[in-house]
């Protein structure tokens, strides 16, 4: 009887007040984690904000093109002094089409999955001999260009390639006797090749930025990457360094590469650990 009558007390007396009052707590706690438990409204979101999405770098390219003269004779100056069985490079590596190039830069993207900073992907180009005609055969390695630094950039790498005419198409590989047949076999004026790892050392391979190749096909409108042979001789030394110049086959009124070469390469040695790119703020 005593529990019926306060329940019966209770709907009649305190019922409404005591629904009023609930209504209240609830509202204002909802308030309160609507304002992040006490915070204010800016840090709560900054709390909840997704993270900072990593970019690619910009490369500053202006200073990196090649005139059509000063190029044309280091392509020269290659024929002339670097050769296999005494016969003079010749002047074209390969051509490829720039839309194959896609499926390398995409590994090299892939490469840096898992990083959280800006990057710059970029290709690797390895000298080596073809083994049936004793010509220049060029190995491809995407690589993932870690920033370290404002400008300063850690390469990581994987698979290597080469590219298949036959198909259009760049084939993984794991043999790499065409590397070392290069470096037993090329000579710069009748010099072996110069294994040190300084900057007294004779290259092995060169890193080209994809913006660079893009920028190359670009301003030239053209289709085909071309690859040539060249050579140069680096400030403060005396020997001849094997080189890559990138081209087109069609030159057009465009702007920054417009009868020109890409050159903006990074030699191996000595830039094997570290490349330096001046990069757009």
């Amino acid at each position: 009887m005593f529990i019926v009558d306060f329940c019966g007390k209770l709907k009649k007396s305190t019922m409404k007040k005591t629904i009023h009052f609930l209504t209240v707590i609830v509202f204002a706690f909802t308030l309160y984690m609507a304002n992040g438990c006490g915070q204010d409204n800016n840090e709560s979101r900054e709390a909840f904000a997704k993270p900072k999405s990593k970019t690619e770098d910009s490369i500053d390219l202006s200073n990196h093109p090649v005139d059509e003269g000063p190029g044309n004779l280091q392509i020269r100056m290659c024929h002339d002094s670097v050769t296999i069985n005494n016969v003079g490079l010749g002047r074209l590596v390969d051509s490829i089409p720039f839309k194959d190039f896609s499926i390398l830069k995409s590994k090299a993207k892939a490469i840096g999955a898992a990083d959280t900073g800006n990057y710059i992907l970029a290709l690797k180009f390895i000298f080596g001999i073809n083994t049936n005609n004793d010509k220049i055969n060029l190995i491809y390695q995407p690589l993932y260009l870690k920033k370290k630094a404002p400008g300063k950039y850690e390469p990581a790498g994987d698979s290597m390639f080469v590219y298949n005419h036959g198909n259009g198409k760049f084939e993984s590989i794991n043999d790499s006797s065409d590397i070392i047949r290069y470096r037993q076999n090329i000579r710069f004026h009748g010099r072996t090749f110069n294994a040190a790892t300084d900057s007294s050392g004779d290259v092995k391979s060169l890193v080209f930025s994809f913006q660079e190749i893009k920028q190359e096909i670009k301003d030239n409108q053209d289709s085909v990457v071309f690859l040539f042979n060249a050579a140069e001789i680096l400030p403060g030394q005396t020997r001849i360094k094997h080189t890559l110049l990138l081209g087109t086959e069609k030159v057009r009124i465009t702007p920054l590469f417009y009868r020109k070469f890409g050159n903006l390469s990074h030699l191996c040695p000595p830039s094997c650990e570290e490349h330096i790119f001046d990069v757009k703020p």
